[in-house]
Parts: structure tokens; sequence; C-alpha cells
């Protein structure tokens, strides 16, 4: 089966994936927030996310499964993975058009502030977790990485 995803997206996954202290990484298309590629462990980060009926997302965004891993367009993201769940594939996915609302959110404060700026980078930091979302014209890619107790 081969691949559709982009090299860029492979390369800038492999590249975000393998910095120290990273335990996820998502690429995100930007025109339909379908999930595009997803590595290591975000299981933490999607015990509490609600997971919407497909039928009802299908009518919010043009495609509601995206590639994941190298798999086909169309494909499930829980065939992506071996042992991952349909529901934790619908979280992804769900955590995924989470990411891309609060990406576009904050791209349209920062346009309303200003039109002739553009947003750049987003730090998200909890009490467990530290999102780093670098969005651009096509894709949107997060960073997760856990933050170490003092």
């Amino acid at each position: 089966m081969a691949s559709s995803i982009s090299p860029v997206v492979s390369e800038t996954m492999e590249r975000l994936s393998a910095k120290p202290g990273v335990t996820a990484a998502l690429a995100i298309d930007r025109a339909s927030s379908s999930l595009l590629q997803f590595k290591g462990d975000i299981t933490a980060l999607l015990l509490h996310i609600p997971v919407v009926d497909a039928s009802a997302a299908a009518g919010r965004t043009p495609t509601t499964t995206g590639t994941v891993s190298g798999t086909a367009p169309g494909t499930a993201a829980s065939s992506a993975e071996p042992g991952l769940s349909s529901a934790a594939g619908d979280g992804i996915n769900e955590f995924a058009r989470m990411i891309w609302k609060y990406v576009n959110s904050t791209g349209q404060l920062v346009q309303d502030m200003d039109v002739e700026d553009d947003l750049k980078l987003l730090r998200l930091r909890t009490k467990k977790h530290e999102l780093v979302i670098v969005p651009d014209s096509k894709f949107i890619f997060v960073v997760v990485h856990d933050v170490k107790s003092t």
C-alpha cells in the first residue's frame, strides 16, 4: 500500500519525535483538521476527551479519518497502530480537531489585533503536559512533552 503522506510531513515527524523529552508528535492537515500522522503515546491526553459521533463529525469536516502513520487515505486511525482500539483512534482524531480549532481561534485573535501579523507558535503548558504547536499554511505540527514535577 503506497503512502500518501508528504515527505515533508514524514521528515518533520521523524525529526520532532526524535527530540529528547518528546512523548508524542502529531501532524494535522490545516485545511480539513484531519490527522495525517502521529507518533508516540498520547493516551494520557485522551482520557477525558469526549469522542464525537462520526456522523456528526462528517458534517463538520470534509474528512473525519486521516492518514495515520503511513496508511492510505480513508483508513481508520485505529487500524494504523497495532493494539490501538477504535475508541483510541477516535479520541486521537477528536484531539486533532480540538487542536485545529484552537489554532484557528488563536490565529483569528492575532489577525484581529494586527492584520499584517501571523501566528507562528503556540505553547500550552498544563500541570501534566506541554504542547508546542507550530502552524504553517498546509500543516499543524504538535509536539507533546510530559512536565516533570519538581
